[in-house]
């Protein structure tokens, strides 16, 4: 049996994220190089146990464990304060309502995304970034 650690990668799409995943040595978010263009990310557990089938094959069989809250890079507003920006974010509030949080988080890439529960939020200061996952700077 083996136990790997990854972190997924969260970047903007045109509907739903990017997702990309990297394997790692360490959750400490302190000791990570970020991409430039993740706006997000969590960790996981990879659990690998090798298993011969009825046949005598040998096989990996793989499980995921130990998830991590989301990790979100932004800044937290208030259903409130989102309701204060005016008329143009009336959907927006409208949508952050309907989360228990009542709050929504402005990533520091620009998008929305609701806060939720188990989510906690960085702020890109306190962070060290590298190169980005998807796009390249020109």
């Amino acid at each position: 049996m083996e136990i790997k650690t990854f972190v997924e990668w969260l970047t903007p799409g045109a509907f739903f994220p990017e997702e990309s995943n990297q394997e790692v040595s360490t959750r400490n978010i302190n000791e990570l190089e970020i991409p430039k263009d993740v706006y997000a990310f969590h960790f996981y557990d990879v659990k690998y146990v090798q298993a011969v089938d009825e046949e005598e094959k040998e096989h990996i069989i793989t499980s995921i464990q130990n998830k991590s809250p989301r990790y979100i890079i932004g800044e937290v507003y208030t259903h409130e304060q989102i309701i204060a920006m005016g008329n143009k974010f009336r959907i927006l509030a409208s949508n952050i309502k309907q989360y228990e949080t009542k709050s929504g988080v402005k990533t520091y890439l620009g998008n929305w995304q609701p806060l939720l529960e188990d989510d906690v939020v960085l702020s890109k200061d306190d962070l060290t970034f590298c190169k980005p996952v998807i796009w390249r700077e020109s």
